[in-house]
């Protein structure tokens, strides 16, 4: 239904992060012509079964924002765990260093104080994640 884009970078003693968020709205996802998408994807208006105000949403979109972007982060993550539905699920992980396309499943255990996502993955190992590609595929 909707997907994030974190990314930073350092240039001397600035620090420059972008972030982006794309939401599927009212995408009829059981027309597209992408059979993958046809099984993994959804949106909103699929969900609630009526059509979505893109403005309205956008509106109450950025409210939030705004709201979250007035809190700490320890705040901010209390407000998140009421909604969280990863934790514990298994999750796809693409780990930095691996060979590219390799896919790791772990299971999603909940998000640290500073906001990176912790797993353990099959053999026992807990880990912090911080930069890896973590994608949510039903099972």
């Amino acid at each position: 239904m909707s997907g994030m884009l974190l990314d930073s970078s350092v240039q001397g003693k600035d620090i420059w992060a972008s972030v982006g968020v794309g939401i599927n709205l009212n995408q009829e996802i059981a027309s597209c012509d992408v059979e993958e998408l046809r099984t993994t994807a959804t949106s909103l208006s699929d969900v609630i079964k009526k059509k979505i105000s893109r403005e309205a949403f956008l509106a109450r979109f950025c409210k939030h924002v705004e709201e979250l972007s007035k809190k700490n982060m320890k705040e901010v993550m209390e407000i998140y765990g009421k909604y969280d539905l990863l934790c514990g699920n298994v999750v796809q992980v693409m780990p930095k260093g691996k060979e590219a396309g390799e896919i790791v499943e772990a299971k999603a255990l909940r998000f640290s104080s500073n906001g990176s996502l912790v797993v353990e993955y099959p053999d026992g190992e807990v880990k912090e994640l911080y930069a890896e590609e973590v994608s949510i595929r039903p099972t």
